[in-house]
């Protein structure tokens, strides 16, 4: 019988996916500037990246791909965070709970 992972594991799991996505994407981002021989604007890109035909036709699949990369890193980084932040609101509440059911 195989062991389920710890939410510490699954927080750190999604963290690290989630950087990992980002750095996809923006390694994707920086591919279709120096290609094109543009200037690299991760930022600016980061904007425009949702929107269809921002980098133009030739580039619309690359695009595509950075916007899914960018999407799945950013589901992957909040759900990590949301995670490791309820494990930290849960130690720090634990004592009160605890006290209140001992007073009880």
């Amino acid at each position: 019988m195989s062991e389920l992972p710890t939410v510490e594991d699954l927080a750190l799991v999604a963290g690290v996916l989630g950087l990992l996505f980002l750095m996809r994407f923006a390694l994707a981002l920086r591919r279709m500037r120096v290609e094109a021989g543009e200037p690299v604007d991760i930022l600016a890109d980061a904007r425009h990246v949702r929107l269809a035909g921002a980098f133009g036709e030739k580039r619309e699949p690359e695009r595509r791909h950075a916007a899914r990369q960018l999407l799945l890193g950013l589901v992957f980084a909040f759900a990590g965070l949301a995670i490791a932040g309820g494990m930290l609101v849960a130690d720090v509440l634990a004592p009160f709970f605890s006290r209140a059911s001992e007073i009880g």
